[in-house]
């Protein structure tokens, strides 16, 4: 569940609790309180005609439009809509299950903003989905404060590609005036600022006894009614169980025809754990393109059929971290900055490349804010993992870095306020592949309340296999050619380990009195027995082409350009 109180109302810790524990039992799947109220409804002790004939004294709903079941105008198109609720989903089953679009929940309000919104913002949009946004509207609380944060959350993970939602499904004792004047604002703000003219989600019975008006029917319907009890069944089955019809129930005297129809609260779709809940567009797949802004590679919006490999430039994407390591900042796409934006803080005189976020730490069962780095390896290996903290803005000398690695997570508490540059977390073998991660939550105990915590950036550094033990090359020098090469070890079995490949190790060059070279170079060595005052003769083979390294070194630091050298074998000596 979200934050059982928020940072917004530090002074009335109090009465915030006792508030927002009341909300969390509101804090419904979309459509749920929907489902309940048109239980409520059709059980009721009168039938339909009753209903119809007891409100020929409403001035709000005309009789004669009673009936306003829309059947479908042909071809539907299937999608789901989505929220915490779902948990974690593989967006790629979702895709290959038939799912053209998803409707993703930003949030319950202003208290409950939707955890898990930026993965499955990303996870449709990666593999093809059409997106749209959608918001539990709250008609108490302030409806200008709700549509901006669905607005900012769409500027900063990608703009939506259909038409952004309100789901008017709750009145919390709001009444019908009340209703009418704060869902317009919603919708008035959200259109002016994404240029979209937004959905209304709602039910039949809803809408006429809470909201009681035709004065919304510009905006598209998305109508929820649930004919009997669907769970699984797709278009096909949908049309035989309804005598041929996709004809969902519409508010009296609202609307004439409807855009979606939320079929099924209980549906199931590949990738998804448990219920979701199933809609039908009215119309093909290419009408429902139509609803979205022609894509326009270079304008900045990934809409449409536009993705990273069609249009990177407005389509990109979370890069994978190369063999060689990667450094994530708070700037890149691979950060996720989660919860409510309104409390996290952005910084462009600090940190990594002058840029950081931070927020407050809060007491809670849950993060009202949280920093993700994710990460996506091109090969697994083994990676030096350090963070970069600014000490002038953070506060908490306590702060838990979660790391996920290799189907493990792991715990590294630092002190941020020690150090303004990098601290390391420590070494970590990573797999191939994605679902790693590092995070940090702002939810603490009691005594770490209320202490700036930063999100900053992560480097990932790779750790090189060690380089066998390293050798000693004594290179004597007459008249600057070398003859002989000996190769000190501390290993008494040298002798019996006869060939030597390709490692990298420190060296050093030494060319007679008080001349000593020390170099590090890649090089392979054969070692060989026999007499070691025998001059090499043998030339530049296959084993031995990187000694020239060496001799470069000799006549670089000597200045005997002239002088000719033969490349030797090394050969093997005593312990020493």
């Amino acid at each position: 569940m979200y934050t059982s109180f928020t940072k917004a109302s530090y002074l009335s810790l109090f009465v915030m609790i006792t508030a927002c524990q009341d909300q969390q039992t509101e804090d419904l799947s979309m459509g749920q309180k929907l489902n309940q109220y048109q239980q409520q409804n059709t059980t009721s002790v009168f039938s339909d005609k009753q209903r119809q004939e007891l409100s020929s004294n409403d001035p709000l709903i005309e009789p004669q439009n009673y009936a306003a079941r829309v059947c479908a105008d042909g071809e539907v198109t299937l999608g789901i809509d989505v929220s915490r609720w779902q948990g974690d989903i593989n967006w790629t089953s979702v895709a290959n299950d038939g799912i053209k679009y998803a409707i993703i929940r930003v949030s319950d309000g202003t208290q409950a903003i939707d955890r898990y919104f930026e993965a499955n913002w990303a996870g449709a949009q990666q593999n093809g989905i059409l997106r749209s946004v959608y918001q539990f509207f709250r008609p108490t609380q302030d409806p200008i404060e709700q549509a901006n944060i669905l607005i900012a959350k769409v500027i900063a993970n990608g703009p939506t590609d259909l038409p952004p939602v309100i789901d008017v499904e709750a009145d919390d004792g709001a009444s019908q005036a009340e209703m009418q004047a704060n869902v317009l604002a919603w919708l008035n703000h959200v259109e002016d600022a994404l240029g979209m003219t937004p959905i209304i989600y709602t039910g039949k019975y809803f809408w006429q006894d809470h909201v009681a008006t035709n004065s919304f029917n510009r905006y598209p319907l998305w109508v929820a009614q649930y004919p009997f009890n669907a769970s699984c069944l797709r278009e096909a089955d949908l049309r035989s169980r309804l005598s041929g019809g996709l004809c969902p129930d519409l508010p009296n005297n609202a609307w004439n025809d409807w855009a979606f129809w939320q079929y099924s609260s209980s549906g199931c779709v590949a990738g998804i754990d448990g219920d979701v809940d199933m809609n039908l567009f009215n119309g093909t797949y290419e009408q429902l393109l139509a609803l979205t802004a022609p894509p326009v590679c270079g304008d900045g919006r990934c809409s449409g059929s536009e993705n990273n490999n069609t249009c990177a430039q407005d389509c990109p994407i979370c890069e994978p971290v190369p063999a060689e390591g990667k450094t994530i900042d708070d700037t890149d796409l691979c950060f996720e900055g989660g919860g409510n934006p309104a409390t996290i803080r952005v910084v462009n005189d600090a940190g990594f490349n002058n840029t950081l976020k931070w927020t407050y730490t809060w007491i809670s069962d849950s993060p009202d804010n949280y920093g993700k780095w994710n990460f996506k390896f091109a090969e697994a290996g083994e990676y030096q993992l350090e963070a970069y903290t600014a000490s002038a803005y953070s506060e908490w000398d306590q702060t838990p870095y979660q790391i996920k690695y290799n189907g493990q997570v792991q715990t590294v508490t630092i002190d941020q306020t020690a150090v303004d540059g990098w601290q390391n977390l420590g070494t970590f073998s990573f797999a191939q592949g994605g679902e790693q991660w590092v995070r940090i939550d702002d939810n603490v105990a009691a005594q770490d309340i209320k202490r700036k915590v930063v999100f900053d950036a992560i480097r990932l550094t790779r750790n090189l296999p060690a380089p066998p033990q390293d050798m000693m090359v004594v290179l004597p020098a007459d008249d600057m050619h070398i003859q002989d090469a000996t190769v000190v070890t501390p290993r008494e079995d040298m002798a019996q380990q006869p060939v030597v490949d390709q490692y990298v190790s420190p060296i050093t060059l030494d060319l007679g009195p008080n001349i000593i070279v020390d170099a590090r170079v890649v090089t392979d060595l054969e070692v060989v027995e026999g007499d070691t005052s025998a001059k090499s003769n043998s030339g530049c083979q296959s084993k031995q082409s990187n000694i020239g390294i060496w001799a470069l070194l000799i006549l670089l630091f000597t200045g005997f350009y002239s002088k000719a050298f033969k490349p030797v074998k090394a050969r093997p000596t005593a312990k020493v």
